[in-house]
């Protein structure tokens, strides 16, 4: 039998941290291991239940939800960390891009995209709300700054319309699906895009895809 995704919840507001809640618990391969109302207590029972992914607010009191993830880090924790937030700003996005979290999810469409995020990041994937996508084009040089040479001449028209599915917020799964595809081979995709673009390190190939999606 396939184990459960475990996961923690960690929102100082009771009432939207238990809609969440109610949403999560009607999936039958997640398990929700316990709840926080702020930084601290997210630290401490991460620690304590080894959850597979944290969904973290990044406004909570005593500790923020990056001071929580900075912590983590230095605990060498392996939880994947989803972010919520009422913020759609490019700075934002940029300082949870820096910390390399899995997810990252606006409050308003939290109780929409919730499922899909945490599959997602189950599967290794980054995930973002679908909303953000257009926004973070329209602002990209604010985000991520300006490549003088974004080497997408050296893709095949196969890799640029991986690259565009990324940039639209699809998972590796949701691209494979709707190519007709398997999920090993967008995996093997993403692969060669990264080595013919010289892309290293976690969520660089999303952040590429998006500052370069009017180009694709």
């Amino acid at each position: 039998m396939k184990s459960k995704i475990k996961v923690i919840i960690a929102d100082d507001h009771p009432i939207f941290r238990k809609g969440l809640v109610d949403i999560i618990e009607l999936e039958k391969d997640i398990e929700i291991l316990g709840q926080a109302a702020n930084g601290e207590e997210a630290v401490n029972l991460i620690k304590r239940v080894s959850p597979d992914i944290a969904v973290l607010d990044i406004n909570m009191p005593i500790t923020t939800g990056f001071d929580t993830v900075r912590e983590l880090r230095k605990s060498n924790s392996l939880v994947k960390v989803i972010f919520l937030t009422m913020h759609n700003e490019h700075e934002i996005f940029k300082r949870a891009m820096e910390l390399n979290v899995s997810g990252y999810l606006l409050k308003d469409s939290a109780a929409e995209d919730i499922i899909d995020c945490i599959h997602a990041v189950a599967k290794e994937d980054f995930y973002f709300s679908p909303a953000l996508s257009n926004y973070f084009v329209t602002n990209q040089r604010g985000i991520f700054g300006t490549l003088e040479n974004t080497g997408i001449e050296k893709l095949t028209s196969t890799e640029k319309t991986i690259l565009r599915l990324i940039a639209n917020g699809k998972t590796s799964q949701e691209i494979a699906d709707q190519l007709f595809v398997s999920r090993k081979t967008i995996d093997n995709h993403r692969v060669n895009i990264c080595a013919k673009l010289d892309l290293h390190g976690v969520n660089v190939l999303m952040k590429y895809a998006i500052q370069n999606k009017a180009n694709l």
